[in-house]
């Protein structure tokens, strides 16, 4: 399971990245040096996993900060037009 942790963490942890590249009023908010914990409504046992991770990272004194994700869009691409060339036959 904890592979399976890491990967959405890793995940998530880009979406708020670039979430926080948009929304610079809730970036403010989060203390600088503080460790940003993301969880996910509906989801304990990951919640419980991302917390105890901060938790063994988090030095003396430093700040955690919970997020808590409340919804999320369905992954799109943002590719908006393609053009697929002809396969050719023979070398590349």
């Amino acid at each position: 399971m904890s592979k399976t942790y890491e990967r959405l963490a890793l995940g998530l942890s880009f979406e708020f990245h670039k979430f926080l590249m948009q929304r610079h009023d809730v970036a403010r908010r989060i203390p600088r040096d503080s460790l940003v914990v993301i969880c996910l409504e509906n989801r304990p046992g990951y919640n419980r996993w991302a917390k105890g991770v901060a938790e063994r990272q988090r030095r003396p004194g430093q700040p955690i900060v919970v997020v808590r994700v409340q919804h999320m869009t369905p992954p799109v691409s943002r590719i908006q037009a393609v053009e697929v060339a002809r396969p050719r036959r023979g070398t590349a």
